[in-house]
């Protein structure tokens, strides 16, 4: 929502055309399990598991004495496919299959790929005759997420954020190199470099436009300076990182503002049936959303790190899961979940 800043614009189409590197590319629940390091959250309910059989799991409850047992069933997909994963025999193709087969189900396609790969590596390993079976899973696969990414990268150029639509190609090009849809990404990238000049007059146009179409809507006037005001924090609390407890209140802050943007859309979206709106107002609903997605879903983001570093897993978890909710396939969410269990795996061993 912000204007355009040309030179960071020029930057990144430079950066994902020139630096891109090449990518490489549920079992059954046992007692004794291996999961140390899980953490998982029910309510207001968050523990590490130590115990787990085909039903329920035991946690050791985190900031109080004691332990609990819950259904398995309460677990989220993501906490489920964690625990099947510490749970099975990891030299066995079948089982990274089922574990694939189940994050595909639960809508879980970072994971699924994940699961794809190591099943492939025992197959190759084992001169398994199912290898090529799996190529062809994972590759379609990765086709998936990659289209998914291409397409949000393309309505946010046609929405005139041209810098957002950059980033998006360039991490569909670099995460997903020999896929068809990382393959547009390159040639889109390559147009907006050519004729780069036009692309950002187009982009300014669209936005001019955009802004002209929103003053004559109060709520859109509304939900569009609900998120700028968002934006605002959310960049305040990039710049306020050395403090802890200013940046955790600039992020929270901000997601606030895009929560209620969020409910404003919604309750537009809802009224929709009993009016007669606007094509072009129901356009700029989508491209809102499309914004709205990449602000919430970096906000929860940077929330989550900055918990991690007060140690509060368990808010960081929280985010997680709110993150996983807005974008399954961004890296990003997995990368905060390692950066989560590595932290609390330093601190278990600085306490032993």
């Amino acid at each position: 929502m912000f204007p355009l800043r040309s030179a960071r614009v020029a930057q990144l189409v430079a950066i994902a055309l020139f630096l891109v590197p090449a990518t490489r590319a549920g079992p059954e629940e046992r007692s004794d399990v291996k999961a140390a390091g899980i953490h998982v959250q029910v309510g207001e309910i968050f523990g590490r598991v130590i115990a787990a059989d085909a039903d329920s799991v035991t946690l050791e409850l985190v900031g109080q004495e004691g332990t609990v047992q819950i259904s398995r069933e309460r677990l989220t997909p993501q906490e489920e496919y964690l625990l099947r994963r510490a749970s099975m025999d990891e030299g066995s193709t079948d089982e990274w299959r089922q574990l694939a087969d189940y994050a595909g189900r639960h809508d879980l396609p970072l994971l699924q790929i994940e699961a794809l790969r190591a099943a492939l590596r025992r197959a190759e390993q084992s001169d398994g005759a199912d290898a090529g079976e799996l190529r062809d899973e994972l590759a379609a696969a990765r086709d998936a997420c990659a289209r998914s990414r291409l397409e949000h990268a393309q309505q946010l150029r046609e929405a005139g954020e041209l810098e957002k639509a950059i980033e998006h190609l360039w991490r569909t090009l670099v995460r997903y190199e020999n896929c068809a849809a990382a393959d547009e990404a390159r040639r889109e990238l390559a147009q907006v470099q050519e004729q780069y000049g036009a692309e950002v007059r187009r982009a300014r146009k669209i936005q001019r436009e955009r802004a002209q179409l929103r003053a004559q809507d109060e709520t859109l006037q509304r939900v569009a300076e609900l998120i700028d005001r968002g934006e605002i924090r959310l960049r305040e609390g990039l710049l306020e990182l050395d403090s802890f407890v200013e940046a955790t209140h600039s992020f929270q802050e901000a997601l606030r503002r895009f929560d209620r943007a969020r409910e404003q859309l919604d309750e537009l979206a809802e009224d929709s049936p009993n009016q007669q709106i606007d094509q072009q107002i129901d356009q700029e609903i989508e491209r809102l959303r499309a914004t709205l997605r990449d602000d919430l879903l970096r906000g929860h983001l940077e929330l989550g790190h900055v918990y991690v570093a007060r140690g509060d897993a368990q808010s960081a978890y929280a985010q997680v899961g709110k993150a996983a909710a807005i974008d399954p396939t961004d890296p990003a969410i997995d990368r905060l979940r390692q950066t989560i269990a590595a932290s609390r795996a330093q601190r278990s061993a600085r306490f032993r």
